[in-house]
C-alpha cells in the first residue's frame, strides 16, 4: 500500500508520481563505507572522493 501526496497540480502529476514509485526497485549496499561517528569531516570528505572519483 501506498500513499501519493495530493498537492499535485493536475491529476496527470500523481499518475506520473505513482510510475516512478512503481517502478523503484530495492537492494542491498554489497560494499559500504563506515565511519565512526565523531569522524572529522576531512576524513568524511576524503573517504567520499576515493569512493567516487
Amino acid at each position: 500500500m501506498g500513499i501519493i501526496h495530493g498537492n499535485f497540480p493536475k491529476p496527470e502529476d500523481q499518475a506520473a508520481e505513482v510510475l516512478k514509485v512503481k517502478r523503484f526497485k530495492q537492494g542491498f549496499v554489497m560494499q559500504p563505507h563506515c565511519l565512526k561517528p565523531d569522524a572529522r569531516f576531512i576524513l568524511i570528505s576524503a573517504a567520499v572522493i576515493d569512493r567516487f572519483y
